[in-house]
């Protein structure tokens, strides 16, 4: 039936949690006291209008990516979604060496290259599982090659509480 929550109220209240606890890391690192701190925020946004603005267009992009990463979460199993997420520093690391001009050092680069491994471990993996999904039901069933392919296709769709993934919408949603 209906879910348990939506992904917009997840993620409203991730960011408002997230007020307080900035708030109190703050307080701690400028050793001003409750009153300073305020007085600080107060000054840095409300009197500075357009720097406060200009922190507006990340802070909006970071709910749509929370939203879209809860749509991709009730789309894609588990490991899918591990790897997509992986895939997602390599290629910010990628383009920040070919945009941004920057070096990554070669203990970077070293760690790029395990976690590329790791991430091709757990395709590899996953791929061998559904081959053996496919497998088992052929043996089971006796059934013919067509079902056994049908079965093969669509075992990234279906969830395990029996509802159904959109393993397109998943991915895009993650990417």
């Amino acid at each position: 039936g209906q879910p348990a929550y939506t992904p917009s109220t997840v993620v409203v209240t991730c960011e408002i949690v997230k007020v307080p606890v900035a708030f109190m890391l703050l307080v701690a690192e400028c050793q001003l006291g409750l009153v300073g701190t305020a007085v600080k925020v107060y000054s840095d946004t409300v009197k500075q209008p357009l720097e406060a603005a200009k922190l507006m267009v990340p802070s909006a992009l970071y709910v749509l990516q929370n939203n879209l990463v809860l749509v991709a979460a009730n789309n894609l199993e588990g490991p899918i979604l591990a790897v997509t997420a992986q895939v997602k520093i390599l290629t910010t690391a990628f383009f920040t060496v070919i945009i941004l001009k920057r070096s990554l050092r070669r203990s970077q680069w070293a760690a790029l290259a395990f976690l590329f491994v790791g991430v091709a471990m757990v395709q590899v993996s996953q791929m061998n599982i559904v081959i053996e999904m496919g497998d088992t039901e052929q043996r089971s069933e006796g059934g013919d090659a067509d079902a056994d392919a049908s079965s093969v296709s669509n075992a990234g769709e279906s969830g395990g509480d029996g509802g159904t993934k959109n393993m397109m919408l998943g991915l895009t949603a993650e990417i």
